[in-house]
């Protein structure tokens, strides 16, 4: 197990579950759809059924575009620390095709 997994499950250990959502991502800006009254963070998954599938995000309320923002390609987990991060969380496809986000948010 590398160093990112094992803080993953680290962080998982210390944190509920409260709800799951997917997200399909396109090719217009958008934020997460169904955040719970009491979620304070989340771990995101990118999927696509083409390997090299890829998004963009932005956590500090910014608009990302396909060539700025964080990268995360497929297979790629990735967490929101915050009820902030959350909040202010966009996301855009990097690479055309479908892809999904699926989220589950911690309280």
């Amino acid at each position: 197990m590398g160093l990112l997994n094992n803080l993953e499950l680290i962080a998982a250990l210390n944190r509920d579950g409260v709800h799951f959502e997917t997200l399909e991502v396109t090719d217009e800006v958008q934020g997460l759809q169904e955040i719970p009254a009491n979620a304070k963070s989340a771990l995101i998954q990118v999927e696509s059924d083409v390997a090299d599938k890829a998004i963009r995000y932005r956590e500090d309320g910014g608009d990302p575009t396909s060539t700025v923002g964080m990268f995360v390609g497929n297979g790629g987990p990735f967490d929101l620390c915050t009820r902030k991060c959350l909040e202010n969380f966009k996301v855009i496809q990097a690479t055309a095709g479908t892809t999904q986000l699926n989220i589950t948010y911690y309280k």
